[in-house]
C-alpha cells in the first residue's frame, strides 16, 4: 500500500490498493429470459431498454454473455478508457467483455466506481496501457485489470463521499439534461417559425399549405453535377482546388482541408462553381449526408466540386439563392429527399430528385427580405444555442472536477453531506 497515487499530473491524497485486492471476479450463468444489460460510458450499468439504443445492437441470442445481478460491480474491458465502470442496478445478461465482480474487502463499490471513472477522465488507464498495447491494454483480462491501483480511504469516508457525489452528480445531470432539452426546443422553435414564414402559413407548414404556388425546383434553378475523380485525359492537365463531401458541412463550407485535382481546363470550366451556388450532398449511401447543404460564397476562385456534391444554381429572375437555401434546409425537403421507405437505405440523392422537389414560391419582390429575416433569426438563435452549449460544457467540467477532487481527497466532503 502506498501513501499517494500519481494521477497523470495530479496527486491522490488517499492510500491506494490494487483492484485485485479489493474485488473478486465472479461468473454467473445467464438467467432464463434475460434482458440485455449494458455498461454505459456515463457509469450507469442498466437494462438496455432503459436507455437510448442508438449506436448499440441487440444480440440475436445470449451465447457468449454472462449473468449480472443488481449490486454487481462491472468494468467494461474495452470501454474502461471512457469510464464504463459502475454498479449494476439490473439483473440480466451482459457482454463477455465486461468483468463482473464483488467486493472482497471493506470498500463501497459506488466510491470505487466514481474513482475509476475519474481516473479514466485523466487518462490513467491509457497511461497504464502504454507498453502493453498503445492506446488500450486488454482490461478484459483479470491480470491487467487487477493491477490497477485505486484510492481507498476509510470505509466511512468512502460512503460519505459516495453519498455526496451521488447527490451532486444527480443534481448536475438534471441541470445538464434541462440545458440539452432547451437546446432542442430552441432549434424546434426556429424550425417552426422558419417553415411558417416559408409556407406562408401561421401553423405547421407540413400540415397546411399557404397561398403561394408550389413549383418544382427545375423551374427555379439549374442543377450541375460535379467532377468524377480518377478519369484519364488526353489534354494537358492543370491543378485546381475542388470541394469534397467533407468540405460541405451543415450550413457552411469548411476550407481547412481543401484538396486539389489535375484536370484539363475544359473539364474545369464545366465543373467550376459560381458565387451563391447551393451545394447539396447526394449522400453516397450515408443517410447523415443526404441533402446536407451550404451556400458557396466564392471565397476560392476558381473552385471545382466533386461528383458527390451537386451545385444548385438559382435563376435570379425566379428565385433568390439565399431563399432557395432556406427552402432546401427545411424538414419537408429532407423528408422528400429521403423518398420512400424502400429507398432510404440507398441514401443517394439524384439530380432528378432535387429537380422534382416542389417548393412554395412567394412573390419575387419578397424573396430578399424573407431570406434576410431568416438569416438574422437564425444568427440570433445560434447565439442562444452557443451560450447554452457553453453552459453544458461548464456544468460537465464542474461535474468531473468535483468527482476528481472528492475521490482524491483534494476536496473535503463535509460530514453533513451524508
Amino acid at each position: 500500500m502506498s501513501t499517494t497515487l500519481d494521477w497523470s499530473g495530479g496527486v491522490c491524497r488517499f492510500p491506494s490498493v490494487m483492484f485485485k485486492r479489493l474485488f473478486t471476479p465472479i461468473e454467473r450463468p445467464v438467467p432464463p429470459a434475460a434482458q440485455m444489460v449494458t455498461a454505459f460510458t456515463d457509469g450507469q450499468v442498466t437494462l438496455r431498454s432503459n436507455r437510448d439504443k442508438i449506436g448499440y445492437h441487440e444480440a440475436a441470442d445470449m451465447d457468449g454473455y454472462k449473468g449480472v445481478r443488481p449490486g454487481d460491480f462491472v468494468v467494461h474491458g474495452l470501454d474502461i478508457l471512457r469510464g464504463s465502470v459502475g454498479v449494476s442496478d439490473s439483473a440480466g445478461a451482459i457482454s463477455a467483455v465486461c468483468t463482473v465482480c464483488r467486493p472482497s474487502a471493506r470498500v463501497d463499490p459506488r466510491f470505487v466506481a466514481h474513482a475509476m471513472r475519474a481516473q479514466a477522465s485523466l487518462g490513467v488507464p491509457k497511461a497504464m496501457a502504454r507498453g502493453i498495447r498503445e492506446g488500450g491494454a486488454d482490461f478484459r483480462r483479470w491480470d491487467t485489470l487487477g493491477e490497477m491501483s485505486v484510492p481507498v480511504p476509510p470505509l466511512d469516508d468512502q460512503r460519505r463521499i459516495a453519498d455526496y457525489l451521488d447527490a451532486e452528480t444527480t443534481r448536475l445531470d438534471a441541470l445538464i439534461e434541462t440545458k440539452r432539452r432547451l437546446g432542442s426546443l430552441l432549434v424546434s422553435r426556429f424550425q417552426r417559425s422558419r417553415d411558417a414564414r416559408l409556407w406562408g402559413t401561421v401553423g405547421d407548414g407540413l400540415a397546411q399549405r399557404g397561398p403561394w404556388p408550389w413549383i418544382p425546383i427545375r423551374h427555379l434553378a439549374s442543377i450541375h453535377g460535379g467532377l468524377t475523380l480518377g478519369k484519364s485525359y488526353d489534354e494537358p492537365c492543370v491543378s485546381w482546388p475542388y470541394l469534397r463531401v467533407a468540405n460541405v458541412q451543415d450550413g457552411y463550407v469548411n476550407l481547412d482541408d481543401l484538396a486539389s485535382v489535375r484536370v484539363p481546363e475544359s473539364a474545369a470550366r464545366r465543373h467550376a462553381l459560381k458565387n451563391d451556388d447551393l451545394l447539396v450532398l447526394e449522400g453516397n449511401g450515408n443517410p447523415a449526408n443526404l441533402g446536407r447543404s451550404a451556400l458557396w460564397d466564392g471565397s476560392v476562385e476558381p473552385c471545382l466540386h466533386q461528383n458527390h456534391v451537386h451545385a444548385v444554381r438559382a435563376d435570379p429572375e425566379r428565385m433568390v439563392p439565399q431563399l432557395l437555401y432556406w427552402l432546401l434546409r427545411t424538414e419537408w425537403a429532407r423528408w422528400c429527399f429521403a423518398g420512400s421507405e424502400d429507398s432510404v437505405s440507398i441514401a443517394t440523392l439524384s439530380q432528378e430528385r432535387i429537380a422534382s422537389l416542389p417548393v412554395p414560391v412567394p412573390p419575387r419582390s419578397t424573396h430578399a427580405a424573407l431570406a434576410a429575416y431568416l438569416a438574422t433569426a437564425w444568427a440570433e438563435n445560434e447565439a442562444l444555442l452557443d451560450a447554452n452549449d457553453r453552459s453544458i460544457r461548464l456544468l460537465t467540467e464542474r461535474r468531473q472536477a468535483l468527482i476528481t477532487a472528492a475521490v482524491t481527497g483534494e476536496f473535503q466532503v463535509p460530514e453533513s453531506a451524508a
